[in-house]
């Protein structure tokens, strides 16, 4: 019997795993195809980043670790883009920030400081990872306060949105 209750319990948390990855698959797609605001080459909004919230908040590091690395290679392959250079600039930042989002939930920062640090951290490791492996040269730095001014921005409205779902999940009798 406690077996069962177990499995239950570990297929509902893989379903509503899968359901969150998916959402974060999409929006990344749709982003993708949608033309940036700013004209800065490989800007995204990132707001598939307010679902890896969510999954670090409800289910742990290890599921959103899991959840941003299919995010990233689903993606991709839906656009087009798997083993380019934007593949593992995605791939970097993403994981990177995902990662010290969740040191920093563990230490009881508040959202709002942990999705900030998270945009922040993605994009000081997309710009390393240009400037080392695909540019050859430290002059994408320059972009780097055009970028931390705008992930600084998008962090923001990521933890807001990630609040209103996690809210959301509650209200309509998901989380209790």
């Amino acid at each position: 019997m406690v077996e069962d209750k177990e499995r239950l319990f570990t297929s509902a948390k893989l379903t509503f795993l899968s359901v969150l990855t998916a959402l974060a698959i999409s929006i990344g797609v749709i982003e993708s195809l949608v033309p940036p605001p700013v004209p800065v080459a490989g800007f995204k909004w990132g707001f598939s980043n307010s679902v890896m919230l969510v999954i670090l908040l409800l289910l742990g590091r290890k599921e959103a670790l899991t959840a941003a690395w299919i995010k990233v290679v689903v993606a991709s392959l839906i656009t087009g883009r798997f083993l380019s250079p934007s593949f593992f600039l995605g791939l970097g930042g993403s994981l990177s920030s995902v990662y010290l989002m969740s040191i920093l939930m563990k230490r009881k920062f508040g959202l709002i400081a942990v999705s900030v640090s998270g945009s922040f951290v993605s994009n000081l490791v997309q710009l390393l990872l240009a400037a080392s492996l695909f540019v050859g040269s430290v002059k994408v730095f320059y972009m780097a306060g055009y970028l931390i001014s705008i992930g600084a921005f998008t962090g923001l409205l990521n933890a807001i949105i990630a609040y209103g779902g996690v809210k959301w999940l509650k209200t309509i009798g998901i989380l209790s």
